[in-house]
């Protein structure tokens, strides 16, 4: 099994952190935003609506992904909540939002890349050092680079996926409010 370095670790802890305060506001703000245009804008669009839902969602799923990797590397994750600016203007929001999504995609590439360059084979413990706990032949990580690279990969994907969301959000506003 192919394994990463306790530098690598860090360093892609270090990245994750960063996707997490680029990603957590909006965490809370998609439910506000959607909040939002229901309740003042009269905005009843089933798949502006959907899609913001989706974004909420899919953007707590990659916190839930990333906090358990953290736990696995033993590195705990770090992000505060700031005061969230009151929504005046859903299309600068969402503008925003793009900038932070576009932000995370590359965050992501880079923390894939640190893993793949520090893939190195795991070195298993033989009977004697197993026997007698040699700290010196116990393995640095079992943390699997593959699985990692995987989610990494798989947030990528889903971090596109979100900028078209976003891009078709505010483009389905737009239309929506010349109407």
């Amino acid at each position: 099994m192919d394994t990463i370095s306790m530098d690598a670790m860090k360093a892609v802890a270090n990245l994750c952190n960063q996707i997490v305060l680029v990603e957590y506001e909006m965490i809370l703000g998609y439910p506000r935003l959607i909040d939002h245009l229901t309740q003042f804008e009269k905005i009843k669009d089933k798949e502006i609506l959907d899609n913001l839902d989706r974004l909420g969602k899919d953007s707590l799923g990659h916190f839930s992904r990333i906090d358990r990797l953290m736990a696995q590397f033993g590195i705990p994750m770090k992000w505060t909540t700031n005061l969230l600016p009151r929504i005046v203007d859903p299309i600068h929001v969402l503008n925003a939002q793009l900038n932070k999504e576009r932000e995370a995609l590359e965050l992501y590439e880079t923390a894939r890349k640190i893993v793949i360059n520090s893939k190195k084979e795991a070195k298993p413990r033989g009977l004697i050092s197993r026997l007698f706990g040699r700290e010196k032949d116990k393995e640095e990580s079992v943390i699997s680079a593959d699985e990692v690279i995987f989610l990494l990969e798989r947030h990528k994907q889903d971090e596109g996926r979100h900028i078209r969301l976003v891009e078709d959000s505010i483009a389905t506003l737009k239309a929506l409010r010349k109407k």
